[in-house]
């Protein structure tokens, strides 16, 4: 067992990708509570998804270059699913639900 983060607020909803390099998890930090990536080491923490869309949940794609979560659209009260790449890029908008939550996201295989 090897601790990969150190943080007294406490870090949570951690997924490893397919190729166990890296694990996306929940956190705060100076950015925000919002989506981390870090190196199976520990090292290489980076900002995925930012506190304005309060993520959670991530999951990683089968080949290990996309994650999904479940976020907040800005100026929307629901829960949408959304995706992006493992660098932080190509934010999209998987689901567009006015009148309820969309949460708790995961990948089909083969899809």
């Amino acid at each position: 067992v090897q601790q990969l983060t150190s943080n007294v607020n406490g870090d949570s909803q951690p997924s490893w990708s397919p190729l166990a390099n890296r694990l996306v998890f929940h956190g705060t930090r100076p950015a925000g509570q919002a989506l981390y990536t870090v190196r199976s080491d520990g090292a290489d923490v980076h900002l995925l998804a930012p506190q304005s869309l309060q993520p959670a949940s991530p999951a990683w794609g089968l080949v290990g270059d996309t994650i999904v979560f479940s976020g907040f659209r800005p100026g929307s009260g629901y829960s949408e699913i959304m995706r992006i790449e493992a660098d932080g890029s190509g934010l999209a908008l998987l689901t567009n639900n006015e009148a309820n939550f969309d949460y708790s996201p995961g990948w089909l295989p083969g899809w």
